[in-house]
C-alpha cells in the first residue's frame, strides 16, 4: 500500500499523477531527491478481482508529463501483462495436475519419470538408489473393507513415505498399490537405512 504503485496494487486501480511530488499517495522513496519533480503512472495487474502484481512508469523533470493517450496505452499494456501472467499460471497448474496423483498428491507415473530424469542428470556419476514399495494383500483391503478404506490406506502410506525421506528425494505412486522412491546421490548403505526407516514407519502405524 505504500507509494503510488502500492496504492494502485492495494486498490486495484490505475493511477496517473503528473505532479507526483504533491500527491499525498506518493510518499517519498528512500534514496531519491526530495525536490525532484516526476510524473508517475502506476498500473495494477488484476485478474478476477485478484492483484497479481503492478508496474510503474515515470518521467523525471519539470514539465515532463504523461498524456491521457499514454495513460490509456499503459493500461492496455497492463491488461496484456495480466493475460500473460494468467496464461502462465494456468499452464503451470495444468502441468502440475498432469503429473500429480489425485488421491495421494504424490507424483504419478508420468511425473515420476520426468522428475527422475532431471534428478539423475543432476546426480551425474554419483550413486543413486531406487526403492519400490508394494503393499501386500492390498486387494483384500478393498474387497473386505471397501474402496474408501483402501484409499485412506494409500494416503496414509504416502504420508509415511514423505516423512521418511528428504525434500530432494523423488516420491511417486506408480499406480494401484505401488510406490517408488528415488534417492539421488545416495550410497547403498544410506539407501538401505532409508528402506528400513520406511519399513518401520509402516510397521509402527499399520
Amino acid at each position: 500500500g505504500e507509494g503510488l504503485i502500492g496504492w494502485a496494487a492495494a486498490h486495484g486501480r490505475p493511477v496517473l499523477a503528473n505532479d507526483a511530488g504533491v500527491d499525498p499517495r506518493a510518499g517519498h522513496v528512500a534514496g531519491t531527491p526530495v525536490s525532484e519533480s516526476e510524473a508517475i503512472i502506476s498500473v495494477p495487474f488484476v485478474a478476477r478481482g485478484v492483484v497479481l502484481g503492478a508496474m510503474r512508469m515515470y518521467r523525471e523533470g519539470e514539465g515532463n508529463t504523461f498524456s491521457a493517450d499514454e495513460f490509456e496505452l499503459a493500461q492496455r499494456f497492463g491488461d496484456a501483462v495480466t493475460l500473460a501472467l494468467v496464461n502462465v499460471k494456468t499452464r503451470k497448474s495444468l502441468e502440475q495436475q498432469a503429473c500429480t496423483d489425485d488421491l495421494t498428491q504424490l507424483l504419478n507415473r508420468r511425473g515420476f519419470f520426468s522428475a527422475a530424469r532431471r534428478a539423475l542428470v543432476e546426480a551425474d556419476d554419483a550413486p543413486s538408489a531406487l526403492l519400490l514399495v508394494d503393499l501386500d494383500e492390498f486387494k483384500s483391503v478393498n474387497d473386505g473393507c471397501g474402496h474408501e478404506v483402501g484409499d485412506d490406506l494409500l494416503k496414509h502410506v504416502a504420508r509415511q513415505l514423505t516423512s521418511c525421506v528428504r525434500l530432494e528425494h523423488v516420491i511417486a505412486r506408480l499406480g494401484g498399490d505401488e510406490f517408488a522412491v528415488l534417492l539421488p546421490c545416495t550410497p547403498p548403505a544410506y539407501a538401505s537405512a532409508v528402506a528400513e526407516r520406511i519399513y518401520y514407519a509402516l510397521d509402527r502405524t499399520p
